[in-house]
């Protein structure tokens, strides 16, 4: 009918619009939480957690910075979240506290997940420029656990920025692209480090409703981890997807590799799959492997030269009530050569861990 004909353009936009909202992106802090107040959203963030390991006198699991603390009671990441938005300004602080933090932010560092302002340039297009602390595009996996399949974090997430200082420009390409440019001080930086800036870019793509694609690259003067008065040109790619199955089912997967000048290639793959068990419970499964022989971004702990790790792990999900998320997980590692602080030859690792997420 004439009817039908002329709404067919309102449901073709409709459904555009429907399937750019349906996957959202694991890899940056939540935007959809909170509580609105007008054009201003607050929101809070609590992940508690305590875990175990066949670890010898460890207080902290090895290479990791996200819920490592061993036999105790903590607090991983307590955050609260100021969004601002009147369609041409926004803005948005993070505050955080917990072992997140202590473990990875340098002394005298903002304790911040995001602190940002950007302006909207053209009152039509989607072209946007933020600046300061920035959310970082790296992973499908950000600080927040809640959003993520798993409860720890992928090796993957572990060796990337988890933020950046600096400025982005961020252009809509129609209903189901956006690409982004950043200038940065460096490899997580807030305070420049090296001469010169590195420079971002990053591509998301949804084809449809169940599907986002993400590639990002990295281009900059890092220092040396060894060698810190030597910097050296360093290249990062990092692509990964999000599938948004039906009746519950999720999958994502994550793959990077790196390069640094005088110190070799470093990288990782890894795949994730969430299936629904009952109401309000899931299963989760990862496998994982990290390669970095010349240990360009992973410590020396045992002595050996060399990270070379296969992981595998399953974690239980409950959901209790639409903000709160309780999580049992465990994890094996199996390493090339003796990695892990274990009994034996430390080549393998065990680590289980609980985790009680709420948020506003």
């Amino acid at each position: 009918s004439r009817t039908m004909k002329n709404l067919l353009p309102f449901v073709a936009i409709l459904a555009a619009t429907s399937a750019t909202a349906q996957v959202t992106n694991p890899g940056f802090a939540d935007t959809t939480s909170g509580v609105k107040l007008g054009k201003l959203t607050v929101g809070a963030y609590l992940d508690a957690y305590s875990g175990t390991s066949n670890l010898l006198g460890g207080a902290a699991f090895p290479y990791f910075v996200s819920s490592n603390r061993l036999n105790q009671f903590a607090l991983n990441v307590a955050a609260i979240d100021i969004r601002y938005n009147d369609g041409t300004v926004r803005a948005r602080l993070m505050p955080a506290w917990g072992t997140y933090i202590q473990s990875n932010y340098a002394p005298g560092e903002l304790p911040l997940l995001e602190g940002n302002a950007g302006i909207k340039l053209h009152p039509k297009a989607n072209l946007w420029l933020d600046g300061g602390v920035l959310g970082s595009p790296f992973t499908n996996e950000s600080a927040l656990s809640k959003d993520h399949l798993m409860y720890l974090r992928s090796f993957s997430a572990e060796y990337v920025p988890y933020y950046l200082q600096g400025m982005k420009l961020t252009a809509g390409l129609g209903e189901k692209s956006t690409i982004a440019v950043y200038a940065v001080n460096g490899w997580q930086q807030m305070q420049d480090q090296t001469p010169g800036m590195a420079g971002v870019v990053h591509w998301e793509y949804r084809p449809n409703a169940r599907w986002l694609l993400n590639a990002v690259a990295f281009a900059g003067k890092e220092q040396q981890r060894l060698f810190p008065s030597n910097a050296t040109r360093r290249l990062f790619a990092d692509f990964y997807a999000i599938y948004q199955g039906p009746k519950g089912w999720k999958a994502t997967a994550d793959a990077y590799l790196g390069h640094q000048a005088g110190q070799g290639y470093w990288g990782q793959a890894n795949a994730q799959v969430q299936a629904p068990l009952a109401k309000n419970w899931s299963l989760s499964g990862r496998l994982e492997y990290f390669h970095d022989p010349n240990q360009v971004v992973t410590p020396y702990l045992q002595g050996y030269s060399g990270f070379r790790t296969a992981s595998g792990g399953l974690t239980l999900n409950y959901k209790p009530h639409a903000r709160a998320l309780l999580r049992l997980e465990t994890r094996q590692f199996l390493a090339f050569n003796d990695s892990f602080p274990t009994p034996g030859l430390g080549k393998y690792a065990q680590w289980a861990v609980a985790g009680w997420t709420v948020w506003l």
